[in-house]
């Protein structure tokens, strides 16, 4: 039970990461070049998504992988 919560909790987070990094980068475009299609490039939206992407999950991976699995990892 606690494995299933643990993973249920670090997909959630990790979804939100993504969700809310992506927003962040595209809030951050829109502010500096100040038109609303910043990224009509699909280099820039690749680029966009895996920094995103990476951002969940790491945060997936470290909720999601018990302390003592961690520790042995490193």
């Amino acid at each position: 039970m606690k494995v299933l919560l643990r993973t249920t909790v670090a997909i959630g987070a990790g979804l939100a990461t993504v969700l809310a990094a992506q927003l962040a980068i595209e809030n951050a475009a829109w502010w500096l070049t100040g038109h609303m299609a910043t990224f009509d490039d699909p280099l820039a939206n690749a680029i966009k998504f895996g920094v995103a992407a990476a951002g969940g999950f790491a945060l997936a991976l470290s909720i999601g992988v018990p302390p003592a699995r961690r520790r042995r990892l490193l």
